[in-house]
């Protein structure tokens, strides 16, 4: 079996990418390493505030080929811990424009997935995780806030049936979609933009003896 393959079934669904291998020097203003969502959505932000920018994304298999890829297909606005926990860390303001800043991201990956991905099947329906014993009720009944509601047991049956639940944490701020199709039409977008994407060209350190 290859290592070099993305055996996820999102790559499996669409088309591959071919964009061509790096065989020339350069003159660049910004590299970016790595052809996931960290380095297209970089690229994106930067040519759209300077679009006189030469930029150029350099990813050493195909696009896609890591996490970006190979991910569950959901756009969440959770933070690996929650709220409260950030508060204590990092102070309310700091933690309240992290949380602002995530829940706005849902709505512009949609806007851009609805004008140029509609292939991406974007859809912003909320998410739901889901108790089926009083200690799971209990944990997650502490993680409400502001931006994640407790469910009654009725009140989680009017959105969707669970065997044996007895209630759920809901955020509206997520949604669903195909990941490597929004990738690639991230990748078309960008390449309209006139940055340069290239494939198979892995970063390397300069040997400083030339």
């Amino acid at each position: 079996m290859s290592l070099e393959r993305n055996l996820s079934l999102w790559a499996d669904s669409v088309n591959p990418s071919n964009y061509p291998t790096l065989n020339q020097n350069l003159d660049l203003d910004i590299a970016i390493i790595g052809g996931g969502f960290s380095g297209l959505w970089s690229a994106f932000h930067l040519i759209a505030g300077d679009p006189t920018l030469k930029i150029a994304i350099f990813e050493a298999r195909h696009l896609g080929f890591g996490a970006s890829g190979r991910n569950g297909g959901w756009v969440s606005s959770d933070y690996p811990v929650s709220r409260d926990t950030l508060t204590r860390r990092i102070g309310n303001s700091a933690a309240a424009a992290i949380f602002a800043a995530l829940k706005a991201s849902i709505n512009e990956i949609g806007n851009f997935a609805n004008e140029f991905a509609t292939e991406a099947n974007f859809a912003s329906g909320g998410s739901i995780i889901f108790a089926r014993n009083p200690g799971q009720a209990t944990r997650l009944k502490a993680g409400e806030d502001a931006d994640h509601r407790w469910l009654s047991k009725s009140e989680l049956a009017e959105k969707i049936l669970i065997a044996d639940s007895i209630g759920a944490l809901h955020t509206p701020a997520s949604a669903v979609v195909n990941p490597m199709e929004l990738l690639l039409a991230l990748a078309r977008h960008l390449t309209k933009k006139d940055v340069a994407i290239y494939e198979n060209s892995a970063a390397m350190i300069a040997d400083s003896g030339q």
